[in-house]
């Protein structure tokens, strides 16, 4: 566990890459959302405190990644018993959570944009009309984001296996974009044999190009963020930047 630890904080910690990378879950969003209210909501601030106050999920988000063995133990966390190597980890750190923060605050604006257009019926500024764009929030970031908790992971991510650990170390992003379109096809091949191929293609069709464009943006997105910076980390006289 130590040296999983270990490898994971030399990969994450103080690393700009891995911040800027956190924004890419906003592109996935997209195949869960209309990207009208994803584009809209980016004109406005994100609001941070108003969804951890009425959504569990980003409350619980925003107190660090506790067992993918990154930073402070949750237990140390409530009993205040973290050292000054875990104060330094926390802080090196900063960059990708709060870039995650920002991540799920706009998230909200286009969670609340949506529910005004299509919960007519909600007081706005209710409590009813906040718990509806909490439930909303939820949903969206369980289905797109990585949630660091066991119920969460897949299956080989829980494994105890040390090989297993090693080849899903920084793989939740990928696996969380596949399922994406997985469950989707799996949903169309179950409802072809209930209502037939055609009236399944009309229920799901639109949410399966959704989210095969969803997958293939963000990872064109995080290959050009990542060949960005590796460019200029690359010391290689042989090899050009473009290249």
């Amino acid at each position: 566990v130590k040296f999983f630890k270990n490898a994971k904080v030399a990969k994450v910690a103080a690393n700009f890459r891995v911040a800027l990378l956190q924004f890419t879950s906003y592109i996935r969003a997209g195949a869960v959302m209309d990207n009208k209210y994803l584009l809209r909501a980016l004109a406005h601030k994100p609001k941070i405190a108003k969804a951890k106050e009425h959504c569990g999920i980003a409350l619980w988000k925003s107190l660090g990644y506790y067992d993918t063995d990154i930073t402070t133990p949750l237990a140390d966390k409530i009993k205040h018993t973290d050292d000054v190597k875990n104060k330094i980890i926390e802080w090196s750190l900063k960059g990708a959570e709060k870039a995650d923060e920002v991540t799920w605050g706009v998230l909200w604006n286009a969670c609340e944009l949506e529910v005004r257009d299509t919960r007519k019926d909600l007081k706005v500024g209710s409590e009813e009309f906040y718990k509806e764009i909490g439930d909303r929030l939820r949903e969206v970031v369980y289905r797109t984001q990585v949630v660091d908790s066991t119920m969460t992971r897949s299956q080989m991510m829980r494994s105890k296996s040390g090989w297993d650990k090693m080849l899903t170390t920084f793989a939740s992003e990928s696996t969380l974009s596949f399922n994406l379109v997985t469950d989707l096809f799996v949903s169309y091949k179950l409802d072809s044999r209930r209502m037939g191929k055609e009236e399944s293609r009309k229920k799901h069709g639109k949410y399966i190009r959704k989210a095969i464009t969803a997958y293939v943006v963000t990872n064109v997105v995080t290959t050009i963020i990542a060949s960005m910076f590796d460019a200029f980390r690359d010391f290689d006289e042989e090899d050009k930047d473009e290249e």
